[in-house]
């Protein structure tokens, strides 16, 4: 194999979480709203982690369980191997459920300030841009 491609893929990986972590830092930089938004996230957050521990607590279980067949029927390896997929799958989901809290407790505070309204008020929906295609029908 060609090492360039190895290389080419790695580099990717590292532009990749460079970019996750600037984006990271650039919302934790946001101000939360007020004291009402911050309460409210709190609860939001709080309902979101007893969710997220339940399924994992599930899912959990059936990883190990599937692992135990596979060690058992398929290749003595291929559990761990089937267990350490689940675990970097649960680390990238546990990560992406961070980002998108922090995301939504930093963002929408922005919006209800006027940033990210559309030209009659509304929010816009992520990767909108404001008034685009109304032709000069808002002002």
């Amino acid at each position: 194999m060609n090492t360039y491609w190895l290389w080419a893929v790695v580099g990717l990986c590292v532009l990749t979480i460079a970019y996750v972590a600037w984006n990271y830092f650039r919302i934790k930089k946001m101000g939360e709203g007020t004291d009402r938004m911050v309460e409210l996230s709190g609860i939001i957050r709080s309902g979101a982690n007893v969710f997220i521990k339940k399924e994992f607590t599930t899912i959990g279980i059936v990883v190990l369980v599937v692992a135990v067949l596979f060690s058992l029927f398929i290749e003595k390896i291929s559990g761990l191997t089937y267990i350490f997929g689940a675990l970097m799958s649960t680390f990238v989901c546990v990560m992406g459920i961070g980002t998108v809290r922090l995301d939504h407790d930093q963002v929408y505070p922005a919006q209800s300030r006027g940033i990210g309204r559309d030209c009659t008020g509304h929010h816009l929906p992520a990767g909108t841009s404001s008034c685009a295609g109304t032709r000069g029908q808002y002002t």
